[in-house]
């Protein structure tokens, strides 16, 4: 499995799947992975292709899944569902416990429901469903970022993992090497340390931007010297509603239209506008919405001859 609905199958690439919902082509065309996906509890049925497809399924290198929704009946029926999860009976994570950060709060809430029933007994049939998300999630990042010390210049305790200084170049007096073709020398800043007036007016603000170290690092490298704990917000909603009807025993008809919005939250670890992370890693916070329409139309001329428009 892959995130963001990918998936592979039958040896292919995630980009070669088709996902149908009702039988209507349901992935998003950008990433040719599914735009919109339904409630487990509104689905009625799937079906998995994994090879040797039938002429109706021509698209794909890959597999088909075919997602079906629930349709009303003659008598009401109906579902109610929560999941809960809480940050109370979580403990905290091992990093932000080693660097005094209280643990972040994590919540989940998934909830929803469903139901169906008759419109017209025996003749038309309705069913709606609807499912929220309020996710809360406890985000921690551990980071090795440069010092005080570093940011004015000053190398002289920079060392690394084996215990060794680091010496810092001038980039200035780079020359060829008359000892070895094609190489080059550098002569060491005095001191180990980069003047105030040779760093570069763009890395002078640039350094604004990063906090101050919250522990000394572990080892001679004194990496893993920032701990940060946030909670980045994950908000979805969808709905769905289809309309069964049927005209007679050769002529049936149904149309379905689903709605979904999804505001994948971020938390800024540094807290001023440069150290977004979501829980994707992926950094600023992302909408995605989706709107999904499925008409199908079906008429019986003879037990041999069938008419269908989707």
């Amino acid at each position: 499995a892959y995130a963001s609905g990918y998936f592979s199958m039958n040896g292919s690439q995630p980009l070669s799947n088709e996902t149908l919902i009702d039988g209507v082509p349901a992935n998003a065309a950008t990433t040719n992975a599914p735009g919109f996906t339904p409630s487990v509890d509104a689905i009625q049925e799937f079906k998995v292709q994994s090879g040797n497809f039938t002429a109706e399924f021509g698209r794909t290198g890959g597999g088909v899944v075919n997602l079906i929704f629930k349709s009303g009946a003659n008598e009401l029926h109906g579902t109610l569902y929560e999941f809960l999860r809480n940050s109370a009976l979580d403990a905290n994570n091992f990093f932000s416990n080693r660097a005094g950060r209280p643990k972040a709060r994590n919540v989940l809430n998934q909830f929803g429901a469903t139901a169906g029933g008759p419109l017209i007994r025996d003749r038309t049939f309705w069913f709606v469903s609807y499912e929220g998300l309020r996710d809360r999630r406890a985000l921690s990042q551990t980071y090795t970022i440069p010092t005080p010390a570093q940011f004015q210049g000053d190398y002289t305790s920079t060392f690394n993992a084996a215990g060794q200084l680091i010496n810092i170049a001038d980039p200035a007096t780079t020359r060829p090497n008359p000892a070895v073709a094609g190489s080059f020398l550098r002569d060491l800043f005095p001191g180990n340390r980069i003047p105030a007036n040779r760093i570069d007016p763009v890395a002078a603000k640039v350094r604004n931007f990063w906090p101050v170290p919250v522990s000394e690092g572990t080892g001679p490298a004194r990496v893993n010297n920032w701990t940060g704990a946030g909670v980045a917000p994950n908000v979805q909603d969808q709905f769905s509603t289809r309309l069964d009807h049927s005209f007679n025993d050769r002529h049936k008809l149904f149309g379905r239209f689903s709605w979904s919005n999804i505001n994948c939250g971020g938390f800024d670890f540094f807290g001023n506008g440069a150290g977004w992370v979501n829980p994707g890693g992926s950094g600023l916070p992302i909408d995605v919405n989706a709107r999904n329409l499925s008409l199908d139309d079906t008429f019986t001329f003879t037990p041999t001859l069938l008419l269908n428009i989707r």
